[in-house]
């Protein structure tokens, strides 16, 4: 907790002496919203590969984005990874959630860092 106060008082927001807590275990709501907008996020996005069996050449799916930023933007599934949860985890949670699609996760193809501007 000291290192989320430390880290606000950085950021010229206030603390959460500043606020009236309703319960002892969480933290007001504005507080929490500047200081996760603060936050990385770690994320995944997921290529799905199949071969048609048509023309025999291999295929991968996109998804168009709901949300920014991005929205109305094809890209590939993913988003957010859990607390806890392993690349492979998330990436296969992320899959089934966007398209419906089970299957296994085979190798990271790489790691990339993109920023939005919020």
């Amino acid at each position: 907790m000291s290192s989320i106060i430390s880290r606000a008082t950085r950021l010229s927001v206030k603390t959460t002496r500043d606020y009236p807590m309703a319960h002892n275990r969480h933290l007001p709501d504005d507080f929490y919203k500047k200081y996760v907008h603060s936050c990385i996020v770690n994320t995944v996005d997921c290529v799905i590969v199949r071969v048609n069996t048509i023309t025999n050449q291999k295929e991968f799916i996109l998804v168009e984005r709901k949300d920014q930023p991005a929205k109305g933007m094809f890209w590939f599934p993913g988003g957010r990874m859990f607390k806890g949860e392993t690349f492979f985890a998330a990436a296969l949670r992320k899959c089934r959630d966007e398209t419906g699609i089970s299957g296994k996760a085979a190798q990271v193809l790489g790691v990339y860092n993109t920023h939005f501007n919020r």
